[in-house]
């Protein structure tokens, strides 16, 4: 497990008491980390206040500074009920900072849908395997890649919607992928089960891993034993010989480098 990383919404708490995102950064490579996912309303003072646009000139420079580091950005969108369309700006500001904050690497943006129920992703399917078509078309003249995030949706019905799309693009269908996040199963029953959803994926369609742990459809400060097994997936993945990053996401609050210390040490028992 080589790319260990972190989601900046684990650094809310110190960005909203005003400790600069570059403050945070410096802090993630002395403690060993080399992924960074930039996600949208955790940038502190390197987006809008209004609708978390992304400073994209200020982001450039920023990581510009970390060469060791690579980054993606992410953004909530409710992408499954026909926001991708009707959120076109925001869309094309989250392409643009995908690109500039990925400096030689291939750059890489990463939605997903908080709110869309089950009913209203049926109901929006058709426009939303075309959005997404047109989504990945327009990240691949950047030589870019997408990938979408499972979350409170049924996961039969994000995998169909990602398969679908795939089946459509041809020989750019693996540049729709999966950031997979057991933990998000636990927000809804109808959810679905983790395991059986990894069950059902290929190294290649994943993007990557986040690590974080649920209790009661709450996130936990820790990574900590509860509802995700998570020497099960671990030993999947690793079955499957997946190769990508491992990022954790915790829910903010004071004492995160320690927590971020513990997590780590946690994950090494999980491994053993």
């Amino acid at each position: 497990m080589n790319q260990l990383g972190i989601v900046t919404n684990c650094w809310k708490y110190e960005l909203d008491q005003g400790v600069p995102l570059v403050a945070c950064l410096d802090q993630a490579v002395e403690h060993g980390l080399v992924a960074i996912e930039l996600r949208q309303t955790a940038l502190g003072d390197l987006e809008s206040t209004d609708r978390c646009f992304p400073a994209v000139e200020q982001l450039a420079e920023v990581t510009q500074r970390y060469p060791g580091l690579c980054f993606d950005y992410a953004m909530g969108l409710s992408f499954l009920s026909g926001e991708l369309s009707s959120a076109d700006d925001l869309v094309d500001q989250a392409c643009q900072a995908a690109v500039a904050v990925a400096g030689e690497a291939r750059p890489h943006l990463r939605l997903v849908d908080v709110s869309t129920i089950a009913a209203e992703i049926r109901q929006c399917e058709e426009s939303t395997v075309q959005e997404l078509v047109g989504l990945v078309q327009r990240m691949d003249q950047v030589g870019g890649i997408l990938s979408v995030e499972n979350c409170r949706q049924p996961w039969d019905d994000l995998w169909r919607i990602v398969q679908r799309s795939r089946e459509q693009l041809g020989s750019l269908g693996d540049q729709l992928k999966i950031c997979f996040d057991p933990a998000n199963f636990g927000f809804v029953p109808e959810a679905g089960d983790s395991l059986a959803a990894l069950s059902q994926l290929r190294a290649h369609d994943l993007s990557m891993v986040h690590l974080k742990q649920i209790k009661e459809a709450v996130v936990l400060p820790e990574l900590v034993t509860g509802e995700v097994d998570w020497r099960a997936h671990l030993s999947e993945l690793k079955r499957r010989d997946y190769q990508g990053p491992f990022l954790f996401e915790m829910a903010p609050g004071p004492d995160c480098w320690q927590r971020l210390e513990a997590a780590k040490l946690y994950l090494q028992q999980q491994l053993a």
